[in-house]
């Protein structure tokens, strides 16, 4: 699947609906990682607040409205990409598959013929699952 029908099957057909569940799984997300962020229920050692869940969701309008235009009307110089000496491998979060920019990241890596390299956790895995992350990128950079 090229990226253009990836875009297409999430944006174009209908772009309300693709921003009200981007929203909606963004501040689904924002809440989850804010209330956990990898630790015991029992930890208070980084207690979170109402006013940084209120910042973190605020923070969305912005995104939504400024930069996620610009992600999706990025385009790739496939040929460039493929004829690169260094080696372009798309990256996504193993429990992120179900959204959108893990489906960008999978065309691309259709498109480029090669896989897409799991990581740990969400979006922010490397926040949340710090030693799995960094063993993995490791991995990754060493064996790739």
């Amino acid at each position: 699947m090229t990226f253009e029908e990836v875009y297409n099957k999430w944006f174009q057909q209908c772009p309300q609906l693709f921003m009200e569940n981007l929203k909606k799984d963004l501040r689904l997300e924002i809440i989850k990682l804010s209330s956990s962020l990898g630790r015991d229920s029992d930890d208070q050692s980084h207690p979170i607040n109402d006013e940084h869940t209120k910042r973190m969701i605020g923070n969305l309008k912005y995104f939504i409205t400024y930069e996620i235009p610009g992600i999706c009307s990025r385009t790739f110089d496939l040929d460039v990409l493929k004829s690169s000496s260094v080696q372009v491998l798309p990256a996504g979060g193993s429990t992120s598959q179900d959204f959108f920019p893990y489906h960008c990241a999978r065309a691309l890596g259709e498109q480029l013929e090669t896989e897409i390299v799991k990581f740990p956790g969400h979006h922010n895995g490397y926040r949340i699952h710090p030693k799995e992350f960094a063993d993995r990128l490791h991995d990754v950079l060493v064996n790739y």
